[in-house]
């Protein structure tokens, strides 16, 4: 039976759910140690597999709802014994066991009276070891115990006690599994806790005294810079009206991803049909990298920009300066050899050249102020330097080039 019950848990997912918890509740659980069983196999499963924690607590609740230990005899004593009582006797149990004792980390003083230091390093890495699986046991404990208070099987005076007694105890251990419960449980719980005051707690109608300790914690930095951080992630999570940054990855149904597939994909082909078709040149448009590239796979990016028409001249037009400059000195280098002057080129040059003309007053008038002010020095003799060589070059284009050298050399020095 047991073997059975072990080859149910391995195989549940969310979409043959429904058909392995009628398999449960068709196993032959007859007797209290049966039961008791199957509920130790179910707990270890949800806290050894974190991630399937919401699905074995869902299962817990289902069989509860069935009635699992319905099959007892009738002379049986432990009948009063219900499926959700040893639940939380064994989650109970688990809460409050002294798991340093149990897994002999009390024995870090032995590492130093140990003379031999290969054996000294065992015992480290034993250590070390056993630590990190009492934490993930711990997690694993106190998240199952959330997800059964989010489906009811949990009272709200149970989880106001785990949230005292993690506090209470202040370690980093205790203090991480309490930010795994909070963020599991928050929102529930705080909602529940504005509607009337738990019991055991006083005057206090929410878990403001709660967070009120975290953040001290916080401010103290007497824990490490990890469990600060997941401290302060709580804090911020509530106050963002326990709305998650990101959305969770919750286990889906088989049919749901598909259907989310099949979405993604009509999305995605909507949107790449909704890009206009641009070409070079003229003719029937297509050139050769577009033809070749008409057959690539690659998805196209999502973007928040609308599409529209793009006219290549009013492009060229609203192009930085320094490449204007640079293809109206090739242009005009061209001409030059080859003696020919398109009409549309010498009015875009004659256009640049004029608004050159304009900056460089501008830069000629700010360099006189400056000059005016002070004695002129070696930087003002370079430049006068500079200005005669220009001077006595006999081509504009290779002046104008000369001109586009020294600015960058300039940009680039500045930078």
């Amino acid at each position: 039976m047991y073997a059975a019950m072990r080859g149910i848990l391995n195989k549940l997912t969310p979409q043959n759910f429904e058909k392995l918890v009628k398999q449960v509740l068709k196993l032959p659980i007859d007797t209290m140690e049966k039961l008791v069983g199957v509920i130790n196999l179910i707990f270890d499963k949800a806290v050894d597999e974190l991630n399937f924690v919401a699905a074995y607590a869902k299962l817990c609740y289902y069989l509860n709802i069935a009635n699992i230990a319905r099959q007892f005899k009738k002379g049986d004593d432990s009948n009063n014994e219900n499926f959700r009582k040893i639940l939380l006797n064994r989650c109970q149990r688990e809460f409050e066991k002294d798991k340093a004792t149990e897994y002999g980390l009390h024995k870090r003083e032995e590492i130093v009276k140990e003379p031999n230091e290969e054996k000294r390093k065992e015992m480290r890495l034993q250590i070390e070891d056993d630590e990190r699986r009492i934490r993930r046991h711990s997690v694993g404990v106190t998240r199952f115990i959330g997800e059964l208070y989010k489906i009811g099987m949990i009272n709200q005076s149970i989880m106001v006690t785990c949230i005292k007694e993690l506090l209470k105890s202040g370690d980093e251990e205790s203090l991480e599994c309490l930010c795994e419960l909070l963020t599991i449980i928050g929102k529930f719980l705080e909602e529940s806790l504005e509607k009337k005051t738990a019991p055991g707690m006083g005057n206090t109608p929410n878990i403001n005294v709660y967070f009120n300790k975290m953040e001290n914690i916080v401010s103290e930095r007497k824990t490490s810079s990890r469990v600060r951080f997941m401290l302060q992630d709580v804090i911020d999570l509530r106050n963002r009206k326990w709305v998650p940054r990101r959305n969770e990855a919750n286990q889906k149904k088989i049919d749901e991803m598909n259907w989310a597939t099949e979405r993604e994909s009509i999305e995605q082909s909507e949107l790449t049909a909704s890009y206009p078709q641009m070409s070079r040149g003229s003719g029937s448009g297509m050139s050769r990298r577009d033809e070749k590239s008409k057959g690539d796979t690659w998805s196209t990016l999502r973007s928040k920009c609308s599409c529209f028409d793009v006219d290549p001249h009013k492009l060229r037009e609203k192009s930085s300066n320094e490449e204007t400059e640079k293809n109206c000195v090739e242009v005009e280098c061209d001409s030059e050899s080859e003696g020919e002057h398109d009409k549309t080129k010498e009015e875009r040059v004659k256009k640049v050249n004029s608004k050159k003309r304009c900056a460089e007053d501008i830069a000629v008038k700010a360099a006189l102020e400056v000059l005016a002010k002070g004695a002129p020095d070696e930087h003002d003799r370079f430049g006068e330097y500079v200005a005669l060589e220009l001077r006595t070059l006999t081509s504009d284009c290779v002046r104008r080039k000369l001109k586009n050298d020294i600015r960058r050399a300039i940009i680039n020095a500045a930078e």
